[in-house]
């Protein structure tokens, strides 16, 4: 009975995500019992960054300030998401961030947009696993930028490999899989509580 009950909590325990950790971290429970809105308050940033972009799309007349100043527009599809603990709004509203600073350099990069870049995108990582293809961005613009940028950013990958190799680990301890709940790489880490 013991073995099947722990089994059971650690497919719960793999399902955490460092989002999880950190709204329950501000929440402020002592405060007010509604008082969980860190992706609300995300959500407000990024609709300040926007409305900035579409400020600024009126003075330069570039349209990528354009449709990144319209993203505001989204906000009837987000404001239901914004209270419930869940780290998909994070990972929508952080992508939208990386994706516009991708297309922004992505012709003329320098070292502090590609780490900008690389953070992000392990953030959205670490955030939800599940998001593991957002990583092509920076492999990307390595590959588009490999002479310029590659003596200069191995603090970042030092840095990537570091958070990769905790989130492994942990999802080692607590599932058996190392990038739960994906069952990629299960057969190379054959453990036996997996």
């Amino acid at each position: 009975w013991f073995c099947k009950r722990a089994c059971k909590s650690s497919h719960f325990f793999g399902l955490t995500s460092a989002w999880h950790i950190t709204q329950s971290a501000f929440s402020f429970s002592f405060f007010n019992q509604d008082f969980n809105d860190i992706n609300g308050l995300c959500l407000i940033l990024i609709n300040i960054f926007a409305l900035l972009k579409l400020n600024s799309f009126w003075q330069n007349k570039n349209k990528s300030f354009l449709i990144i100043g319209l993203f505001p527009i989204a906000n009837f599809l987000l404001f239901q998401f914004i209270n419930i603990p869940s780290p998909d709004i994070a990972v929508y509203l952080f992508s939208f961030l990386l994706f516009y600073i991708f297309i922004k350099h992505f012709e003329t990069i320098e070292t502090d947009s590609y780490n900008l870049i690389f953070i992000l995108s392990i953030f959205i990582v670490y955030i939800k696993i599940t998001s593991f293809p957002i990583l092509l961005l920076p492999i990307i613009l390595l590959y588009q930028h490999f002479k310029k940028l590659f003596s200069k950013i191995y603090i970042s990958y030092i840095f990537g490999g570091l958070v990769f190799s905790l989130f492994v680990i942990k999802n080692l301890i607590l599932t058996g899989y190392p990038f739960f709940p994906s069952t990629y790489f299960k057969d190379i880490f054959s453990l036996n509580y997996t």
